[in-house]
């Protein structure tokens, strides 16, 4: 850590005032002089009270940029609250948006990968299996007479569309066995 000196006029930039090594006015006293300033309780004080002046209008200086600070800083609290509240609400967005975004990108990675061939095939027989069921359940409730109320041309559209499907699926399968 920097010394305290070297902390107090970089970081704070606070003007202490130095602390003398000389008194220039104490130079040119004499011995009795001296002794007399030391001795009398009076003298002492006055002499004593310059300095100490100092230091006070410092120490006043400094009290009073001190409250100005607190004030400044108790004046942006809500504005530093309400941008706090702000960057929790956008964060929680970010993290939300990044999991949708995760969740998105696996299951675009599984739609555009190859699907396994084996698996489309099952699937395929399965689904020509149903068509094929449902197109001859059809025929035979009509010889039956089971659909009475069903046009001719309606059943052969619907009949000849479900046999359409159920002979591509069976071409798909055919073809994905051969490639």
């Amino acid at each position: 850590p920097p010394a305290y000196e070297t902390a107090v006029e970089e970081d704070f930039d606070i003007n202490i005032p130095p602390i003398p090594t000389e008194f220039p006015e104490l130079e040119f006293l004499s011995k009795d002089e001296m002794k007399q300033l030391v001795d009398d309780e009076d003298i002492f004080q006055a002499f004593l009270q310059t300095k100490v002046t100092n230091i006070q209008e410092f120490l006043q200086s400094n009290l009073e940029g001190t409250y100005q600070s607190a004030k400044n800083n108790l004046e942006q609290e809500s504005e530093l609250l309400a941008l706090h509240t702000e960057a929790t609400n956008l964060h929680q967005l970010l993290t939300k948006k990044g999991t949708v975004f995760a969740t998105l990108t696996e299951r675009q990675e599984l739609l555009t990968e190859r699907p396994d061939k084996r698996l489309v095939v099952r699937k395929l027989m399965v689904a020509k299996k149903e068509i094929d069921d449902e197109s001859e359940d059809m025929a035979s409730s009509y010889v039956n007479g089971d659909l009475t109320d069903v046009d001719i041309n309606e059943f052969i559209r619907t009949y000849t569309e479900k046999r359409i499907l159920y002979h591509i699926r069976n071409a798909k399968i055919e073809r994905l066995r051969v490639g």
